[in-house]
């Protein structure tokens, strides 16, 4: 999925306001690597938006064997909705 195209970079910081989004619309499991490849940007820049995220309640992360889950909050999942929503809003970049 690319969101890029359709961001409008003018309201959001890119890298959070995509792993909102690549969290919310591709049902399957995320860990912070996954994500930081999915966005482009590095493991430690993911980790940090990650502590954020959880500090504001919108993801839980879960040990799965040796890795991190990250899952949306049901609060996560309504931002990530409207987020989705707001972006659609707005023609792609070309």
């Amino acid at each position: 999925m690319n969101f890029r195209k359709g961001l409008p970079s003018y309201f959001f910081r890119e890298k959070q306001a995509l792993a909102l989004l690549y969290l919310y619309a591709e049902d399957r499991e995320w860990y912070p690597m996954l994500l930081a490849k999915a966005i482009d940007c590095t493991y430690p820049h993911i980790s940090q938006i990650g502590k954020r995220f959880e500090e504001l309640g919108l993801i839980e992360v879960s040990v799965k064997g040796r890795k991190k889950i990250i899952g949306l909050t049901p609060r996560g999942a309504r931002l990530g909705k409207l987020l989705a929503e707001f972006v659609d809003k707005f023609p792609a970049k070309e």
